[in-house]
């Protein structure tokens, strides 16, 4: 899996590595020899999702070509999750979505704190994510700043927190 989230400032979990031709040459160097043994490559992770403007230029500059979009979804509602998933596509590779919040990343990003509707947003995505052929893997984000409501686990780790159970009930439905 590629950097986390290059096209941001460095600090509070992103990578920032601004120059995308410098990072592809970075990439060359440490992830060719996994491709070359025969691992599939993950690309980066944007943290500006559908705003992006990064990938283009880095798998443009790289030689070492990833196999799968990592896609970052920090939205409020099926149409932001929708133009996400659209966006990524865009790069015609599968889609890994390997994190996803309930946040306001239109107004300074703020994470969702109503239960109702955390839980309302984990159905939503989990459908969504379920019946896009272009999603091979999805997974809840339990990242820092997300307040105390978005927690898949009480705070010593015990059990399950509503939005916990309500993701596991959200993915029992799709269990084969």
């Amino acid at each position: 899996m590629g950097f986390e989230e290059p096209d941001c400032e460095a600090g509070g979990g992103s990578a920032g590595m601004a120059d995308s031709a410098a990072a592809a040459s970075v990439w060359d160097q440490q992830m060719g020899r996994f491709k070359d043994a025969g691992s599939l490559l993950i690309s980066p992770s944007m943290c500006h999702q559908a705003d992006e403007t990064y990938l283009k230029p880095f798998d443009d500059a790289a030689k070492v070509k990833w196999d799968i979009t990592n896609v970052h979804i920090n939205k409020l509602d099926k149409e932001g999750i929708k133009k996400d998933l659209d966006h990524y596509a865009s790069y015609g590779k599968p889609l890994w979505v390997s994190e996803f919040a309930c946040v306001d990343d239109q107004n300074g990003f703020t994470a969702c704190e109503d239960p109702t509707q955390i839980n309302q947003y984990i159905n939503d995505i989990v459908e969504i994510l379920e019946n896009d052929s272009r999603v091979v893997a999805y997974a809840f984000s339990n990242g820092i700043g997300l307040g105390q409501h978005w927690k898949l686990t009480n705070d010593d780790g015990s059990a399950l927190s509503d939005a916990g159970q309500t993701y596991l009930n959200a993915i029992k439905k799709h269990a084969k």
